[in-house]
């Protein structure tokens, strides 16, 4: 007797020690898939972002696409929890109806009715489901979105505190948002209550059945009480089927949210390398372009630019210089006409040769969240400190790494914040200028430059030390005539 009661706790303690056992593991599988999923996506953005058609993106504010990348923290959530509880339910549910059906033939009506119960669910509220999420979703990121514009122009917001209009437009986001909210919730409310009305309705009949089955001699006291608890048991798993949908619906509205971004249109790219050791060759024919259909920025447009040659390009505000620019470097493609580049079309390039041979420095071009280092070099093998200096010798700014406390190693807080705008601008200019360039597209370089350097700037960029083809948007008088051309727009 003593002997059974040991060997009776022995396999106890052995069943919850392995139960635990799985369940660690169970955890260390979760955590790996939530980590892949979270390294996966990552990298998904890092590749892809940079490679957005601009075109094609145009209409949306990238910086609040780019923030969804937060909803992968209820994608892993919504995994772990869907891993674990639909498994086990849906394994409850097919073998408690196996189990049943082995009681007495009447239960497979019972296995039916429930089957067709949760696809009625599903049918009836999976789509709208869906649709109410992301809706909901969409509202939630309107409101995040005009608080990233407070906190971006917080300056223009504290200075009009009287008005209200902060709270006047968190008002009309957050009511948007609590209505798509209420939305969802009555989806969610209406597959709860009809569970709870199958619930009641099945318990009424499987115990009438069971009761009948029983005072019938069909089933003894034992199989009563064990087709009982299967019963409830087989509810309780379908009870967590239904009550899993909300983590199914937050995974599908977040990995809808995630590929807005990585399943955005992407600018297209050809096979062709760039090789150049001199400056390129530039020919536009009948170039036709605009984002509108009554608004053409380009129509027939066409100039030919020899190797080497420096071009200052002219025009009243709107007529297209910066455009121009923006097309030589490959972004823009759905234009009609030809841009050749040494004789080729520019579709044919790979961006990335193109983009290794020109350097670029337009308006909006801003300094990021990193070292002087990272931000002149943007990852550039061939960009050496030697080779920055140098530069910024010929430039006329050889002291201004003298500014930095750390020199190169210096970390700028985003967009600049507290770096002075003429230091900004020799950043820029540095990152343009520094490498092997055989393209320069510059807007206004030398502006936010003291006098001296901006002299000596222009002196740089019209010498035959810069062997690129220059191409500069400027109504300076200096550059314009001392260029080889002058584009008028």
């Amino acid at each position: 007797m003593v002997t059974s009661i040991y060997i009776l706790i022995f396999f106890i303690v052995l069943g919850v020690f392995l139960v635990g056992l799985l369940q660690i593991n169970q955890m260390k599988i979760i955590e790996a898939i939530q980590q892949r999923i979270f390294t996966q996506y990552s990298y998904d953005f890092a590749v892809k972002i940079p490679k957005m058609d601009l075109m094609k993106n145009d209409k949306y504010f990238i910086p609040e696409k780019v923030s969804r990348f937060f909803d992968i923290v209820n994608i892993q959530k919504g995994f772990a929890k869907l891993l674990l509880d639909i498994p086990i339910a849906s394994v409850q549910i097919i073998f408690g109806a196996i189990l049943l059906s082995l009681y007495h033939p009447f239960f497979i009506v019972f296995s039916l009715v429930l089957l067709l119960m949760l696809g009625f669910i599903l049918y009836v509220t999976s789509e709208v489901g869906i649709q109410t999420s992301i809706e909901e979703s969409n509202h939630k990121y309107s409101v995040a979105s005009f608080f990233s514009e407070i906190g971006r122009t917080l300056k223009s917001f504290k200075f009009s505190q009287g008005f209200s209009l902060n709270i006047k437009k968190t008002d009309v986001n957050v009511s948007k948002y609590l209505l798509a909210r209420t939305k969802h919730f009555h989806v969610l409310l209406f597959q709860y209550k009809t569970l709870v009305t199958f619930k009641v309705v099945l318990t009424i009949i499987m115990l009438s059945l069971g009761s009948y089955l029983l005072l019938n001699q069909q089933l003894n006291l034992g199989e009563f009480i064990a087709a009982e608890i299967v019963i409830l048991m087989v509810i309780g798993a379908v009870e967590k089927l239904i009550t899993s949908l909300d983590s199914a619906y937050d995974v599908i509205t977040g990995l809808e949210k995630l590929a807005s971004v990585t399943e955005s249109p992407m600018e297209s790219s050809g096979q062709l390398e760039l090789h150049s050791n001199k400056g390129l060759e530039i020919e536009l024919k009948q170039l036709s372009f605009q984002f509108e259909p009554e608004n053409k920025i380009f129509d027939h447009f066409s100039v030919h630019i020899k190797p080497g040659e420096k071009v200052a390009v002219l025009g009243q505000e709107g007529a297209g210089k910066s455009m121009l620019l923006r097309l030589l470097t490959g972004n823009y493609q759905n234009f009609k006409g030809s841009i050749l580049i040494n004789h080729i079309p520019v579709q044919n390039y790979n961006l990335l040769s193109l983009r290794k041979q020109t350097g670029v420095l337009l308006h909006g071009q801003e300094i990021f969240g990193g070292t002087v280092w990272e931000n002149i070099s943007l990852g550039q093998e061939e960009v050496s400190p030697e080779l920055i200096i140098e530069t910024a010798k010929r430039l006329g700014f050889e002291h201004f790494i003298a500014h930095f406390p750390k020199g190169f190693d210096h970390v700028i807080e985003p967009i600049g914040k507290k770096t002075p705008q003429t230091i900004i601008k020799k950043i820029l200019l540095l990152r343009a200028l520094c490498g092997s360039k055989n393209l320069l597209l510059l807007e206004e370089p030398w502006n936010g430059l003291d006098q001296a350097s901006a002299e000596k700037l222009k002196s740089y960029l019209l010498s035959p030390a810069n062997q690129a083809t220059t191409i500069i948007v400027s109504n300076d008088p200096v550059f314009v005539s001392a260029a080889d051309q002058q584009i008028n727009l």
